[in-house]
């Protein structure tokens, strides 16, 4: 019996020396698991990309080239998105200005009626030169004030000018009735703009049709001239044969 006990309590030592050790072991891979949850912590606040210094980029290098292109490729984008907001602005205030200064009770506009409202356009900003000029004349102004919006007004209305006599200006097609109702019909929305179309006036339009109703108009004073004439005639021999009887 007392030999089994001895067996007995040595198979509890070898049990309790493998519990020791597995105790042992738990604590390491507890100590490994908060060493590793540490460094993972440690990684993300600080990443290695914060620790490691750039690199500085030779100028003439292919880095330096792809970023001047990527570079200039924007700019260039923009410098184009800003330009084609420009002209679609300026385009719906031309739309604005034709669609207010006409009658919604006509149905289209003839050619020379169309060239009157362009001469009629070109004249828009005199109110406002008349202003700026009376008040550079004012006592105690000096000359150069508003001097960059009258530069501007002015470098347009050349620009307008000089287009309606050589190439033509361009407006919205109010000779044409199906395109003068979509004008009428325009709410004002920029982009809507496609739908209106374009056309283009000469100031020698206008002149040659003034020029034609002058011929039309000479003719028909000298065919109103003539026919009273024969009439006076065709009077005068009734009074004669009158006369003779």
């Amino acid at each position: 019996m007392r030999s089994r006990l001895l067996d007995y309590w040595g198979v509890r030592s070898q049990l309790l020396d493998y519990c020791g050790m597995r105790l042992r072991l738990l604590d390491y891979c507890g100590m490994r698991s908060r060493l590793l949850d540490y460094c993972g912590m440690r990684s993300r606040m600080w990443p290695k990309d914060a620790k490691q210094k750039k690199k500085a980029i030779h100028p003439n290098s292919r880095a330096a080239l792809q970023l001047a292109r990527k570079s200039f490729h924007e700019q260039r984008v923009e410098r184009r998105y800003k330009e084609k907001a420009s002209k679609l602005e300026l385009l719906g205030d031309k739309l604005k200005w034709f669609q207010d200064n006409t009658d919604d009770t006509r149905v289209s506009y003839t050619k020379r009626e169309a060239c009157q409202l362009v001469e009629k356009y070109l004249d828009r900003f005199n109110e406002e030169l008349e202003q700026i000029e009376m008040k550079n004349s004012m006592k105690g102004r000096s000359g150069s004030q508003h001097i960059s919006r009258q530069q501007a007004i002015r470098m347009t209305l050349d620009k307008e000018r000089n287009e309606y006599d050589t190439s033509g200006f361009e407006i919205p097609d109010i000779i044409s009735g199906k395109n003068y109702k979509i004008l009428r019909e325009w709410t004002g929305e920029l982009r809507y703009v496609q739908n209106i179309k374009m056309t283009k006036v000469v100031r020698s339009d206008n002149e040659l049709l003034t020029r034609d109703d002058k011929k039309d108009s000479v003719k028909h004073k000298s065919e109103v001239q003539d026919g009273k004439h024969l009439l006076d005639e065709d009077t005068k021999m009734v009074e004669v044969e009158d006369i003779k009887c």
